[in-house]
């Protein structure tokens, strides 16, 4: 239909381009149900591209009543791609929002990770702390240290039992184990908090390399849908509806984009110039006779001779054919006709 033939060329590249997104967006969604529902509709897709074209050229042949059921069969077909190219789509667009919001999760993970580290570490900071600041000796002692200090003690307290008794020195040599065994357990809890300590240390640095690692996600989808509802909206924040609306309505315009551009391509790209006239004659609006031209070019039109008058040509006397008596009765009928004018 076009006379270039660079832009036939164009248009056969963007319409067979079109022809195959169509088919894969049709092949995902039929996959997704069965391989026969991917064969069908991988068929319907390509005859919804190429199906009009055929139609073109199916319209100025005698082939009229095929040309006639082609055109349901064509509509049937173009709304079936319709349908597969939205859904497969909007299962697109809805995949990157929730792999988005997937990544973003763990991302927050990771963060919440590294905080949850150093609100610990801040915590068995804090303990150790102040067992330090209640008992200064911990720093000079350790739960080992004074656990060998148990068993002299212990036979200490023996040696005097055996004496005579567990006299004053038994009993303060008892009290001093229990002492001892106090300062044991504060000085094990003060080792245990310190391992704690370095092991949320450590915890944070692995927290640390793995948020490191896990970077924040935006979903394209989810942005566009944002910033088209505010600009309908007119909102800073649009609410969820108005988002849900937006990507709807993308998604149906995306398909049936699609659909009607690989037609549209198809068509001016591989129907023949001699069937493409006549499909558009056979639609054009009937155009009113004009009327035939006038040649504006100025002529020199001859003036018109002058008529002779009847009344001199009548009394001119041809002199060569008058005799000479006839001159005489001439001249004397003008005679009398002078008298008679004279006397009347």
């Amino acid at each position: 239909m076009l006379e270039s033939k660079f832009l036939r060329t164009i248009c056969k590249i963007a319409g067979t381009l079109l022809t195959l997104t169509s088919l894969w967006l049709t092949a995902c969604f039929g996959l997704s149900i069965s391989i026969g529902m991917m064969l069908g509709l991988g068929v319907i897709a390509f005859m919804s591209a190429y199906l009009p074209a055929v139609l073109v050229e199916l319209s100025s042949t005698p082939y009229r009543n095929v040309f006639r059921a082609g055109i349901a069969v064509a509509a049937i077909v173009t709304v079936i791609d319709i349908t597969t190219n939205v859904s497969t789509g909007g299962t697109h667009k809805t995949s990157d929002v929730v792999q988005a919001k997937v990544q973003n999760i763990k991302f927050e993970d990771k963060r919440d990770a590294v905080a949850s580290a150093k609100e610990e570490i801040a915590l068995y900071e804090k303990l150790i702390s102040d067992l330090t600041n209640q008992n200064p000796w911990t720093t000079s002692v350790s739960a080992d240290g004074l656990r060998g200090q148990i068993q002299p003690m212990e036979e200490a307290i023996r040696q005097e039992a055996r004496r005579g008794g567990c006299g004053p020195k038994c009993l303060a040599l008892k009290q001093e184990l229990a002492e001892l065994h106090n300062r044991i357990a504060i000085a094990e809890k003060l080792d245990e908090h310190t391992k704690k300590l370095q092991a949320a240390r450590n915890a944070l640095s692995n927290a640390i390399a793995q948020a490191e690692s896990v970077e924040q996600d935006v979903s394209a989808v989810a942005t566009q849908n944002f910033r088209l509802a505010s600009l309908f909206t007119l909102s800073r924040d649009p609410d969820e509806g108005a988002q849900h609306w937006v990507d709807q309505w993308l998604t149906v315009l995306f398909g049936v984009g699609i659909t009607f551009a690989a037609q549209f391509f198809n068509v001016l790209g591989w129907v023949s110039d001699s069937r493409g006239m006549a499909f558009m004659e056979r639609f054009a609006a009937p155009q009113r006779p004009s009327a035939p031209p006038v040649d504006l070019t100025p002529r020199t039109v001859p003036a018109p001779t002058p008529a002779v008058s009847e009344r001199v040509v009548e009394h001119q006397p041809t002199i060569y054919h008058i005799k000479g008596a006839d001159i005489m009765d001439m001249l004397r009928s003008s005679a009398q006709r002078a008298r008679g004018a004279c006397a009347a």
